[in-house]
């Protein structure tokens, strides 16, 4: 192979090294499963009472952290945007009440 590829002796084993690396260490996951997988581990690090709910406290006290947020109202009316309540018969509701707000591990991973 070496000869076909026209590499010298050291480009040879630095490919069959990078091609080693990357066998052992490369992920057979697509892009989507890698997605899944941040979110659900992000979810599990931010539901700090361990409940399966993210509340809107869990949520902005990492965004503010991180320095995405300014304040908890901004990450209110983030999730409020995001969040649609609907009444029986299809309609959006007016308000929704920031006390009934909380995401489970589906939500999460939907929205993010």
């Amino acid at each position: 192979m070496q000869q076909l590829l026209g590499l010298s002796n050291t480009m040879y084993l630095t490919l069959k090294s990078t091609e080693h690396w990357m066998r052992v260490r490369g992920s057979k996951k697509s892009s989507k499963e890698k997605h899944f997988e941040f979110a659900k581990d992000l979810f599990k690090i931010w539901d700090a009472d361990g409940g399966g709910f993210l509340d809107v406290d869990e949520i902005s006290l990492p965004l503010i952290a991180l320095g995405l947020s300014t304040d908890t109202g901004f990450v209110e009316k983030l999730i409020r945007s995001l969040v649609s309540k609907k009444k029986k018969d299809g309609q959006e509701s007016e308000r929704v009440d920031i006390d009934d707000l909380s995401f489970t591990l589906k939500d999460f991973v939907t929205i993010f």
